[in-house]
Formats: structure tokens, sequence, C-alpha cells
């Protein structure tokens, strides 16, 4: 039998309709989100930055993550403490070898690809899984959009989808975390950057999933930014820990010092506009290093992040963003695995967590389910999927359909679990033990979600004008 580990990414089947819930209720969209719609409808352009300014990118998702403001992450953070792992005043990931070498993203709008693709690498260095891997941005920014059937839409600024788009049309299109795990999850990781270069006029010859991963995918962790409290403990663990962060603010040249070495933007309404990753700390970076003719933060401490726009810019491709800024969002770490050929993906969640949904009953539980053919005599060993909030827990069960009724629970049960997690986001379970599955064997995954303190448990894809607009759902694939 093939040693398969299958990935499956599950969502809610209203999802797939539309705006409108029959059942359940979705959570509030993204404010930010929304401004960011209504901008882009009257023909703004975030992702090229203010006249003069270089390319940023960051597209802000539909989801609204502020309920992670303040979320209680003690346990993870006990876990650091029981190891006698006290914080450092200061951490440079480059001292350690634990980042890769500063890119440029050139004239297009493509910082959310870099800052994904090196927090990627990021994590690959901090587990020491052998050799320095050097990951394609332009495989990951061409196909989140150029993938017929799974691809997000490009679409011109009257909101008209555009069949035969451009490299400029492709590559101006902006991105965010939320889409990068979603299109790492399609095919389960990144590949080379010698299988895709980033280059002025890229020339894909292949589909996505013809070209070799390099790395594969197994948790997405979404994080809070709690203006009213800073507290840049978890941050600086999961630095530590994992490797690098994908982090937002807003990029505005006015806040930078002339060097452009020190940045600190003091306005809070202005939105984020730009990805990059953070890759150390220094809590003693003087706050007078900031600009004199604006605001400046009223404590030292400050993130060190490398940037997208080539060695050229601040000391050498990298700055310092104060712990203060306004403007800093949701960070995202990525953790990735070796890639295994052998390994087979089902899903049908190509465009990832749009929308989180409270399914009616319970608060802050719910259940979801996929329904799936097996394409070979293989055995599922690994499932993946979204969770909403801050300690999460799940029950995880498979069932053999057989010739049921096409219902995920109809079956007969053969493998239950139960976890959770600390942190938001995508996430990867391997089955302790492996369920064989035949040639043509309908098989269902269920999840029963639970989130302490959250209403919406359910992560789900759905219909979202200006981002998510060719979401679609068949009857019989999810519940």
């Amino acid at each position: 039998m093939r040693r398969v580990g299958w990935l499956v990414v599950l969502c809610w089947v209203l999802g797939c309709a539309g705006g409108a819930f029959a059942l359940g209720q979705s959570a509030p969209l993204s404010p930010e989100f929304l401004r960011w719609r209504e901008e882009a409808a009257r023909g703004g352009d975030r992702s090229s930055g203010p006249a003069g300014e270089r390319p940023t990118g960051y597209i802000p998702s539909p989801v609204d993550l502020s309920h992670l403001d303040g979320a209680d992450y003690s346990r993870f953070l006990d876990r650091r403490s029981d190891r006698g792992d006290a914080l450092p005043v200061s951490c440079d990931l480059r001292a350690e070898g634990r980042v890769t070498p500063v890119r440029d993203q050139g004239p297009f709008g493509t910082c959310w690809s870099f800052a994904a693709i090196g927090a990627a690498e990021s994590s690959y260095l901090t587990q020491k899984l052998g050799g320095t891997p050097d990951l394609s941005e332009m495989h990951l920014a061409w196909f989140t959009y150029v993938e017929p059937g799974k691809g997000f839409t490009v679409t011109d600024r009257q909101g008209n989808t555009i069949f035969s788009p451009t490299s400029a049309d492709v590559l101006m299109r902006g991105g965010s975390n939320f889409k990068s795990a979603a299109t790492l999850a399609r095919w389960t990781g990144a590949v080379s950057e010698d299988s895709l270069p980033y280059e002025t006029e890229p020339s894909p010859d292949k589909s996505a999933s013809d070209y070799p991963n390099r790395l594969h995918l197994r948790d997405v962790f979404y994080l809070g930014r709690d203006r009213k409290k800073p507290d840049d403990t978890v941050w600086k663990t999961l630095i530590r820990e994992y490797g690098a962060i994908s982090i937002a603010y807003c990029s505005d040249w006015q806040y930078y010092t002339d060097d452009d070495v020190s940045f600190y933007n003091s306005n809070s309404d202005d939105d984020a506009n730009h990805q990059v990753l953070a890759v150390g700390w220094d809590d003693n970076y003087s706050k007078d290093n900031f600009r004199s003719d604006r605001p400046r933060p009223a404590r030292s401490g400050a993130w060190l992040v490398k940037n997208s726009w080539g060695e050229q810019f601040g000391r050498a491709g990298y700055f310092w963003i104060s712990y203060e800024d306004k403007t800093l969002r949701s960070g995202a770490v990525y953790r990735m695995a070796p890639a295994d050929p052998s390994m087979r993906q089902y899903g049908y969640d190509d465009l990832g967590w749009v929308r989180s949904l409270h399914p009616g009953g319970t608060a802050s539980q719910g259940w979801m389910g996929n329904v799936f053919t097996a394409e070979g005599d293989e055995a599922l060993r690994a499932v993946s999927f979204y969770t909403t909030a801050a300690n999460a827990r799940y029950t995880l069960r498979v069932y053999r359909l057989g010739t049921a009724p096409n219902t995920p629970v109809s079956g007969m049960l053969v493998y239950e679990g139960t976890g959770g997690f600390p942190f938001a986001g995508y996430h990867t379970v391997d089955l302790t033990a492996p369920v064989p599955l035949k040639t043509g064997e309908r098989f269902s995954v269920v999840l029963r979600m639970e989130t302490p303190g959250y209403g919406h448990p359910l992560a789900i894809e759905s219909k979202e004008d200006a981002y998510s607009d060719n979401a679609a759902c068949n009857p019989g694939e999810s519940y």
C-alpha cells in the first residue's frame, strides 16, 4: 500500500454558497478589509504605495482577528518557563544562521510573498533540517492567482475579472498571510527558487502542482497585537522557538529616519500596507533613535526587521520598528517540514479561511466535515484544518462511508482523536494510527471545534466581493 499522508482542509458547506447564511451566523468582517474594499472600489491602489515610494503590497483579509488581542497564551509561555529559558534582552536570528539573505521585490506589490517565504525559510533553518533553503517567492505570488479553478480571481479596478492577466495584473494584486497560507496549503508547500526564479518578466511554463515541492506546510500561527496593553513576550518566544514572524505595518516615508534605519508610525488611524519579517529584537534600542521631528515612542525597544527592498535599503536591507508602532498588525509564524513526494493532498478550500462561522446551538462549539473518494490504495496519515481562536480544542473523527448515504457521519467510525492548539491558524495533525483506504472508497473527516471565549468556532471559505469572488462548493463535499 502506498505510504501517503493526506492533508485535508475543512470547510462548512454554507460558506461556499455566498454572503448570506441560512443556518448559523458569521463573524463581522475586518474593518480594515472593509475600508480597503471601499478604497479599491474608488480606484485606490494600496499595493503600489504612495507616489515616489517603493511598492508595498499588503492587502488585509476579511477575517477580523481583534478577538486575539490580549489572548491567554500562558500555557505556551509556561513551557518556556519550565525549561528555565528566560528571554534575552536582544536577539538577532542573523547571528544564529536562522534567516536567509535579503531580497528585492522590485517593481511589484509582492512584499507579502517575500515575508511568508522568508518565514518559511527561517522555520526550516530553526529546525536544523539540513542545508539552506532558497524558496520561490514568484511561485507563491503567481499561483495565488493564476491557477485555474483554484486561484483567487484577478480583477480590474471596477471589479471585473481579467481572464488573460498580464504580469503586472497578477503581481500588483497584493496579498496577506491568509492568502499565503491558503495557497501553500493547496500544494502543501513551497518550491525552490531554481524551479521558478523571481524575474521582472515571469514566464511560468507549468501548472502550479507540476513544480516539485521543496518544503511542506505544517502550520501557520496567527497572532493578535493589542495596542492598549503592549506585551511582546509571545512574539519574542515564537521567534526564539520557531523563527522569523511575518508582520504588517503602514509604511510611510515621513516616519523613517533619513537613513531608513529606524521607523515609528504614531498614527493609529493608518491601515497597514506593507509586509515584512521580524527576525529579532532589542529591548534597549533607544527611543531617541527615531525621528526627532515626529512624535517618538514613550519607551525604548524595537523589532529587528528584514525588508524586501534590497540591501541598499536601511542597513543592508534591515531596519528597526518600535515596539510601540501604532500600525503593527497581526503576525504569522510558518512551520515547515521536508517535502514527501509520495504525499497526495485532498481538499476543497483553495481560498482558505475567509470567514468565521457560528453554526447555531451551543456557543463556541460547532461541527464540520468533508467527504472524499480515495484515488488509490493508500493510507490517511494526517489532517489539516483551521482554528479560529486561541486555545481551541478539537475532536477529530474519520469514517468509512461505504455505500451509506452521502453524509459524513453515516458510515463506520474508524478513528477518533482529540487535542488543542494555543494559537489560531492552520494546523496539521498526524494520526496516531494510519487509516488504510482502497481505490474508490468513500470516507469522511469530521471535526468538532470548541473555541472558549469566542463565538465563531468554524473557519470557512466563502464568496467575498473583491477578495474571494470565485469561491465554490459542490453538493456532497462539505457539511
